[in-house]
Order: C-alpha cells, then structure tokens, then sequence
C-alpha cells in the first residue's frame, strides 16, 4: 500500500479514500497507575493534556478496587470538564463478567465514551454478557488476528466499538476488511496503538472514530526512531502531507511523505545506556533500499503470523463440526464399543 501510494504521489490516506481531508479525531492515552501518582497527579496528568488541545483522554481501570477507580474517574471528569470525552481501558482485569458488570455499573454516571477490554479476549461471551448489562458501550479487538477473530465479535454482540490493530490483525488490507465488516454491523472503529500507522486508516474509514495518540514517549518509544512526529490540530491530528517531509530523504512506513527514519538515534541511544551498546537493525543498515527490505521482511513476519492465526481457526472450526457427528457415532455402541443393547441408556 505504501509503494503504492508513493508511486500515485499521494499520501496513503488519500490513496485510500481520503474520508478526512485536514484532521483525524484522536485522544489522548495515559492514565497509567504509577507510584506515588495518586489522584490528584492523574488529574494534572489530564488536564496537560486538554491543554495540548485535544477533545479526549483514556485512563487505566481494573488495577484497584471499583470504588477507587470511581474516585480516580471522578478526579478526571472534574479536571477535563464536560464536553472532554474520557476513555477507560481495563486490560482485562477482571476474571468473569460479573465482577466486571458491578464495577462498570459504578462508573456509568460518568458517561464514559467506554471501557476497553474487561476480560480476556478469548472471552468473547462474558464480553458480550458485560455489554448487554452495563450503560457504558465496551470496546475490545487490539489483540485479535484476522477478520475471523472480529466475526466472533460480531456474532455474539461482544462490542460496539472493535480495536482492530493494523501491525496485529493482517495489515492494512486486514484492516480494512475488518472495517467494512464492522460498518455492516454498525460497530464502530478506533484502532489501537501506533498513531503514526493509524491516522492515515482512521482518515479513510467513515466508520472509524479516534485515532489513540500518546502524547510523549514513556510508554511508546517507538516514536523515537521517527524523525517526524504528528501535530495536534483542531482538537484531532493533523494528517501528515508530503509537503511537511524533508525532500533529502525518502520516506518509509505508512505514510507517503509522512513518516521517515531518524538515522542518529541508535547513535544516541548508544550513549544514553549506562551498560553498553545497544543496537537498532536501522541503525545498522546504510542504504535505503536495504531498509525497504528490512521493512518488507518485517511484514511478512507479521503475514505469516496472521496465517498461522487463520490456520488455528479453522482447524478449530473443524473439530467443532466433527464433534456432533462423532458423538452421534458413539451413541450407536455400548460402553466397549459393541452395538448397544435395546433399552439402554447408557
């Protein structure tokens, strides 16, 4: 998609469909729970950033009990005011939908945008009980692979709002799949983690809703490898134009003239470690082409890793069809495998 693109001249957004022409809609993702934080330090925490201009904010749940979180919810809704969208995401922290529904039934006075990720992922029923239950929308899918994993989704009512991961689900063909399957569902779309990736398949999705942003890079540092960094604009991002790019270097990713390697950071962060040298493979590699291999070697990884996730489901999917027909099987025997007897039951 990205030669593509490049090769149209076009970003890869517009490549895509263009549905956003100038700014995407993005929050801010924080929140964590970190010593010596407390409430009043998550409050400032959020409140920085509304004031970087952006329009949302998630915050960790599940890590204490239900009624500190609700303190720790109410600190935040006081801080960011009203008309400031608030995101929870609770990394499937609790075990079973009912602890789970009593501690979001808590918070619903809120008016969380929603809470991602109650219980494990492969928990899908206990999901959907949790959302048939609860006032406030749920949200999962950043670790699910293949449009396959979403169906479930779909089928059981599990979410209204799917997470899908480009670097995780199958790539940006995936992706869109797994959007336009949405749409038909009438789920909405707001992927997970890197923003740089994300804010071009935010832009053209109708369906996709906010694109998750971290402000700075304690949590993901991945973004100190780019030599660009998105904008905050209008209460979203700004999507990148190539005309924002240094003509003196090509571009890699996702982004036609959007996101580009910093080739002095594995330089810098040789100096920055106190134990050694620490080595990034871009940081080895001196021509552009090899990086473009590099790259490519490290999507079809991720490819590979998508089907072997497929082959898992359907080799599943097939021992769950044959399961009837060999039970069907065994009732036809006696308990030695013999023909059974008139009036058993066994």
């Amino acid at each position: 998609w990205d030669a593509a693109a490049k090769s149209a001249e076009l970003p890869l957004y517009k490549y895509l469909g263009g549905y956003h022409q100038d700014t995407v809609p993005a929050y801010a993702s924080g929140g964590y729970y970190l010593p010596g934080k407390g409430v009043e330090g998550l409050a400032r925490e959020v409140a920085g950033y509304v004031e970087t201009g952006l329009r949302a904010v998630k915050i960790k749940v599940g890590g204490v009990s239900a009624r500190e979180d609700a303190a720790r919810i109410a600190a935040v809704r006081k801080a960011v005011g009203d008309d400031v969208e608030v995101m929870t995401d609770a990394n499937n922290a609790w075990k079973d939908a009912t602890s789970a529904i009593r501690a979001i039934r808590q918070w619903e006075e809120f008016d969380l945008a929603w809470v991602e990720e109650p219980t494990m992922p492969d928990e899908m029923e206990a999901s959907a009980a949790i959302a048939r239950s609860v006032a406030v929308p749920i949200a999962t899918g950043e670790i699910h692979q293949t449009r396959w994993d979403f169906v479930d989704i779909f089928d059981k009512e599990a979410a209204s709002i799917i997470q899908p991961d480009a670097g995780v689900c199958g790539g940006i063909t995936e992706f869109r799949r797994i959007a336009a399957l949405a749409a038909a569902h009438s789920i909405t779309v707001a992927p997970h983690w890197l923003a740089d990736l994300h804010v071009h398949l935010v832009a053209a999705t109708p369906n996709a809703t906010w694109v998750e942003f971290f402000t700075g890079t304690d949590v993901l540092n991945l973004m100190e490898v780019f030599k660009t960094r998105l904008r905050v604009k209008n209460g979203g991002l700004e999507i990148p134009q190539p005309q924002q790019c240094d003509e003196r270097h090509r571009t890699v990713g996702t982004a036609a003239g959007g996101v580009k390697i910093d080739r002095a950071f594995p330089a810098r962060l040789d100096a920055q470690h106190p134990l050694g040298k620490v080595r990034l493979v871009v940081g080895e590699i001196s021509h552009d082409r090899d990086l473009e291999w590099t790259l490519l070697l490290l999507s079809l990884v991720t490819v590979i890793g998508s089907l072997l996730g497929a082959c898992q489901f359907w080799v599943s999917l097939a021992k769950h069809a044959a399961a009837p027909a060999q039970r069907a099987q065994g009732d036809q025997r006696g308990p030695k495998g013999g023909p059974r007897a008139l009036g058993s039951t066994a």
